[in-house]
């Protein structure tokens, strides 16, 4: 309402009188509605029956309506050429959800597993993008990285964020 009153008095030169800051809000009212209308949505509810490639979670045991959800969001998203993150605590199943999309997406390349939790920086560069021979002492020969080795397939980075 003060914004109401510092337009009016720059319009017009005057101040409202009580009354007709009583009336004007009154007249708002009418005109803003205090809610917004909800948009009543058709709530879905997602059973096995959703799920084109059954096949692919059958390693999962679940009767959570939730997680049959987030299956047909997967098989969605295998569907996409473009790298998945998955997050979460450990031990929520997130290695169970990349086999699932590896099922799903079957592609034709490797599927390496990289637990990343206590590697040091060096032996983390080392394992992803490899090394020639005589890099450092103990390099007798050349080794391809997993990067290179899963080529056309799956890495799968366990416990990154360790």
């Amino acid at each position: 309402m003060a914004l109401v009153e510092e337009v009016y008095k720059e319009k017009t030169g005057r101040v409202i009188l009580e009354q007709e800051k009583k009336s004007m809000a009154k007249r708002l009212q009418e005109l803003i509605p205090t809610r917004t209308p909800s948009i009543k949505k058709k709530k879905i509810h997602y059973t096995k029956a959703m799920i084109k490639n059954k096949a692919a979670f059958e390693h999962i045991i679940t009767q959570n309506e939730m997680m049959i959800k987030m299956f047909c969001d997967i098989e969605a998203l295998a569907s996409s050429p473009k790298p998945i993150l998955l997050l979460g605590e450990t031990g929520v199943g997130k290695e169970l959800v990349a086999k699932a999309v590896t099922l799903l997406q079957k592609r034709q390349g490797t599927y390496l597993r990289m637990n990343i939790a206590g590697m040091d920086d060096t032996l983390v560069n080392d394992t992803l993008f490899g090394h020639i021979k005589g890099a450092f002492d103990t390099a007798i020969a050349v080794r391809d990285g997993f990067l290179k080795t899963a080529e056309g397939g799956f890495l799968f980075l366990d416990e990154i964020g360790d």
